[in-house]
């Protein structure tokens, strides 16, 4: 979370980046959503609409801020569990022959 400059009215709103891209000007672009508004009201905005001095890591239960890369790697492992669920996975058993555990969903 951070504040951000809204196009609109030119008042900083805490948001959360949602997405980025490179604009047509090659410039960083931002997709925020506004703390606390209505999704429609998300927009694109520059890198410079984005106040990154007073970001705001999210917290965890023991309130350590987390780090992105702990954050990534989270999403990862959910998205491998769910990958696994629904693939065959082979299975070695102890004399080297392979025989399916799982069925595909």
């Amino acid at each position: 979370r951070l504040p951000v400059r809204k196009k609109a009215t030119d008042d900083w709103i805490e948001g959360e980046i949602v997405a980025k891209r490179s604009g047509e000007n090659g410039k960083q672009e931002f997709y925020i959503h506004y703390i606390d508004y209505n999704k429609r009201l998300d927009e694109w905005v520059d890198d410079d609409q984005l106040d990154i001095n007073k970001i705001k890591l999210p917290q965890t239960k023991n309130s350590r801020p987390v780090s992105p890369t702990a954050m990534l790697n989270k999403v990862n492992r959910k998205r491998i569990r769910a990958l696994a669920n629904r693939v065959q996975l082979p299975a070695f058993s102890s004399r080297g022959e392979t025989r399916i555990t799982r069925e595909a969903a």
